[in-house]
């Protein structure tokens, strides 16, 4: 993503219109500008300067369909790594423990709110006295968690619609929000599905001592 970045920059400081371009003694041109602007600006007027700022720019490497490809590549990666997660919780550790995966994405939230300030304060204020676990059924039957159900079907059409981006900032800005919004839910099912595999291996090994 660093070439469009540095791009855009290229762009936006060749549109100023500077009344003078100076240099001090303690400044090192950057070895990508000294060919378009020389050692000390030398090869550079204020009537060349937007031109060559548009040299630069042009000299990124920036190409708008590979970022976008690269885009949708990583949030495909990122969906497909939640979405074995998923799948993790809702097979649970031990026989009997199966559950939909809607239900793992909802008990997920559950245990997270379970153990934070939040939860704790939001059963308080509504009369709840009891266990831990006895808390994580209470806010399962009372509390609007963000996600009611498996959002992997979903996130899976977004990263479709980023695929279709013709416009490089605006896959970005749909990248960068989708990453944003997401990553509390993602931690959460990471967190949950590494707690199921320790459980898992540690059965195994207790299982392998007998």
């Amino acid at each position: 993503m660093r070439p469009i970045y540095f791009e855009v920059t290229c762009l936006y400081v060749g549109s100023f219109d500077a009344r003078c371009l100076s240099w001090t003694s303690g400044q090192q041109m950057p070895d990508r500008a000294r060919k378009y602007f020389g050692d000390r600006l030398s090869g550079v007027t204020r009537n060349n300067f937007a031109e060559v700022c548009d040299k630069l720019a042009m000299a990124s490497g920036h190409d708008d369909s590979d970022l976008v490809a690269i885009l949708a590549e990583h949030l495909e990666e990122i969906i497909g790594n939640v979405d074995t997660c998923v799948q993790i919780v809702a097979n649970g550790v031990y026989k009997g423990q199966e559950m939909s995966r809607d239900a793992a994405v909802i008990e997920t939230q559950a245990w997270e709110l379970a153990f934070d300030e939040k939860g704790r304060s939001f059963a308080s204020e509504r009369g709840f006295v009891g266990s831990a676990h006895g808390l994580v059924d209470f806010l399962l039957a009372e509390y609007q968690f963000e996600y009611r159900r498996d959002p992997i079907r979903s996130w899976k059409a977004q990263a479709s619609k980023l695929k279709s981006k013709t416009c490089p900032h605006m896959a970005l800005e749909h990248y960068q929000s989708f990453v944003r919004g997401t990553g509390a839910i993602r931690a959460s099912l990471e967190q949950s599905a590494a707690a199921a595999e320790a459980e898992i291996e540690a059965a195994s090994d207790r299982m392998r001592e007998k």
